[in-house]
């Protein structure tokens, strides 16, 4: 019994939970954090996500993460999420922590050229490095376990502002 205009209306003002896809531009870089929790599925999405999103002009920019407590076909998991970003049309693909490690090497073994690869070994190591990496008008996804703390990376894009992502 809503009209739909109220409908419309609520829909408009809707804000989803924190890091679930979650949408900001900080400094000229529009982020999607998506770093709240990580599975192989929900890796395959933010990816294609990030593929089929219009963006004029800047790169697109994969962060992507450890995914945690996958038990024991993990390193297999992790590789396919390189593969799959080997095919999602990134620019560049910034992989972070030793599950990134194996994320980098699935995208090369795909193609993926390995000099657009950077990887670190924690997301703190690489907010302090993502400024070289990114510029304004790109657009970066951050995918990752929770436990990874993938928020810091966006925080690095604005070190002054010290935001509490």
């Amino acid at each position: 019994g809503v009209p739909d205009l109220a409908l419309l209306a609520g829909l408009a003002e809707a804000e989803g939970p924190a890091m679930r896809m979650q949408q900001s531009v900080i400094n000229g870089v529009s982020v999607i954090n998506d770093a709240y929790n990580a599975n192989p599925a929900s890796m395959s999405a933010a990816l294609q996500t990030l593929r089929d999103l219009p963006h004029a002009g800047g790169q697109k920019v994969a962060v992507l993460g450890d995914m945690l407590e996958l038990g024991p076909e993990s390193d297999r998991y992790h590789r396919e999420a390189g593969r799959m970003a080997a095919g999602s049309e990134l620019d560049l693909l910034v992989c972070i922590g030793p599950g990134g490690s194996l994320i980098a090497a699935g995208a090369v073994s795909a193609g993926f050229s390995g000099e657009r690869v950077y990887c670190f070994g924690s997301a703190e190591v690489a907010a302090e490095e993502i400024e070289q990496v990114v510029r304004p008008g790109d657009l970066v996804l951050l995918k990752g376990s929770r436990g990874m703390r993938l928020e810091r990376v966006a925080q690095g894009l604005a070190p002054k502002l010290r935001l509490a992502i």
